[in-house]
């Protein structure tokens, strides 16, 4: 049965590559630890902006998460995946350019020359320039 190529793929990708995993994960139980391994630079930017609102305390913060496009361009690294996977691992409320509640965004990621920056959006004006910002990376 291994001999048929697509047998052998699969079983290489979940069953071989899984018994090589948990050889290293088993070395490290704790969640935080799994998921680092699991997700990697996503995880770790999500935990970033997590851990950016707890040091600040910063209550029942709203941030508009750039698109991926925005991303590429400005930094060429970075993705949080989708808001549903950064709420779960963050338990800090996102909102994108496709969102109903964009409106009730109190924070923003905007890229600096050395990175991402999170800033407080102040008024319904900075809003609409983060938007507008945003919007102009979008394919036409």
């Amino acid at each position: 049965m291994l001999q048929i190529p697509i047998y052998k793929n699969w079983y290489r990708s979940k069953i071989h590559n899984y018994y090589r995993e948990f050889h290293v994960q088993k070395n490290d139980l704790s969640i935080d630890a799994r998921y680092r391994y699991r997700f990697g630079k996503n995880y770790d930017s999500n935990q970033n902006l997590k851990n950016y609102f707890l040091e600040n305390r910063i209550e029942n913060p709203v941030i508009l998460l750039p698109p991926k496009e925005y991303l590429k361009k400005s930094t060429n690294s970075y993705d949080w995946g989708e808001t549903l996977s950064f709420y779960y691992f963050t338990g800090v409320k996102p909102v994108d350019l496709k969102s109903d509640d964009i409106n009730l965004a109190t924070h923003a990621v905007t890229a600096k020359a050395n990175g991402m920056q999170i800033i407080p959006i102040g008024s319904d004006e900075m809003l609409q320039r983060i938007i507008d910002e945003y919007k102009s990376y979008m394919p036409k």
